[in-house]
C-alpha cells in the first residue's frame, strides 16, 4: 500500500509498503502493481466511472451492458449501471437486459431498488419494458425495498398507471408483509385515480392479506375513494366476508352503509357477508343499520 507523510521542506514523502515491509519503488514493485491494478478494477469502484463513460463513448450503452457481468466486485457494477441509465435514453430491448442483469448481477436488495427507482421513469414509458421492470422488483427480497419501489413509482405522471397497474398490483401481491403490502395499497389509493375495474383488482389483493387489521384498512380506504358503483361494492363485501375480526368486518360494513347507499340487492348481500361472524354484538350492530335502512 502507499502511505503518504510530511516531507522536507514542507512536501509529501510517498513510500510503498507490502505485507508490513517497506519496498522501494524499483522494477519489481511497479510489476506487481501493474499486475495488481486490473484486479483491482475489476472488483472496486476505483477509476470505474472514467472507464464506464469511456465505454459509453466508445462503444454505447451495448458495451457497458456487455462488460457489467465481466466485472467482479458490486461497486464497480453499480457505478457502470449509473452511468448506463444516465448516458442515454435506453430503448426497450436494452431496458430488458438492463432489468435482467440488475436481477443476475446485484446481490443488494438495497442497491437493486435504488437502480429501478433511479430507471422508473424510463421503464413506465417503455410498455414493452414493463413486465421485465416488475418482474426486477418481484426478485427484491426485502419487503421493504419492494414496497420503497413500488411507493416511488406512485409519484410518476398518473397517465401512464393504466397500462402500468397490472405488473404493478402483481409485484404488490408478491409481498410477504401485511404492512408492507397495505401501505402500498393505501397510498395507491390516496395518490392515483382508478376506475372500477381497477378498484376491482385493488379489492382482490387486498384480500390476500392475512392480518384482518391491515386487511379492514384497505377495504375502508376502498369504501371513501371508489365511485358508487355495485361490481366495487360488492367486491368489497366478498372480501369482508375474508375478515377474521368481527370488529373489522363490521367496521367494513358500516362503513358500506354509511358511504355507499347500497341499495335492496346490495343490503341483501351484505347482511349475507354478516355470516360467520364470531361476535353476537357486532352482528347485531351491522343488521341493526340494515334495518334502519330499509
Amino acid at each position: 500500500q502507499d502511505r503518504f507523510s510530511p516531507g522536507p521542506g514542507g512536501g509529501v514523502k510517498r513510500e510503498f509498503w507490502r505485507n508490513g515491509r517497506r519496498r522501494e519503488w524499483d522494477e519489481e514493485t511497479r510489476s506487481w502493481v501493474a499486475r495488481l491494478l486490473p484486479e483491482l478494477q475489476q472488483r472496486t469502484s476505483i477509476g470505474a466511472r472514467s472507464r464506464a463513460q469511456r465505454i459509453v463513448r466508445e462503444r454505447g450503452p451495448d458495451g457497458l451492458l456487455a462488460e457489467i457481468p465481466r466485472l467482479k466486485g458490486e461497486p464497480a457494477k453499480r457505478v457502470y449501471f449509473d452511468e448506463l441509465f444516465q448516458s442515454a435514453r435506453l430503448d426497450a430491448d436494452k431496458l430488458r437486459r438492463a432489468a435482467r442483469l440488475i436481477i443476475q448481477e446485484i446481490r443488494s436488495d438495497g442497491q437493486r431498488a435504488r437502480l429501478l427507482i433511479q430507471a422508473a421513469d424510463e421503464y413506465l414509458d417503455e410498455e414493452a419494458a414493463r413486465g421485465a421492470f416488475f418482474d426486477a422488483v418481484g426478485a427484491i427480497g426485502s419487503d421493504g425495498d419492494r414496497r420503497r419501489v413500488l411507493q416511488a413509482l406512485l409519484d410518476k405522471e398518473t397517465r401512464r398507471w393504466e397500462a402500468a397497474l397490472p405488473g404493478f398490483l402483481e409485484a404488490t401481491r408478491r409481498i410477504g408483509s401485511d404492512g408492507d403490502k397495505r401501505q402500498v395499497l393505501t397510498a395507491l389509493l390516496d395518490r392515483v385515480t382508478l376506475g372500477k375495474e381497477e378498484l376491482v383488482q385493488v379489492v382482490k389483493t387486498a384480500a390476500g392479506i392475512s392480518s384482518s387489521g391491515d386487511k379492514r384498512m384497505v377495504l375502508q380506504k376502498v369504501v371513501e375513494t371508489a365511485p358508487a358503483d355495485e361490481w366495487v361494492v360488492e367486491a368489497v363485501l366478498a372480501a369482508a366476508q375474508t375478515l377474521g375480526s368481527a370488529g373489522d368486518r363490521r367496521m367494513v360494513l358500516l362503513a358500506v352503509l354509511d358511504r355507499r347507499n347500497p341499495g335492496p340487492a346490495g343490503l341483501v348481500k351484505l347482511v349475507q357477508a354478516t355470516e360467520g361472524m364470531t361476535s353476537a354484538g357486532d352482528t347485531r350492530a351491522v343488521l341493526t343499520r340494515v334495518a334502519q335502512a330499509v
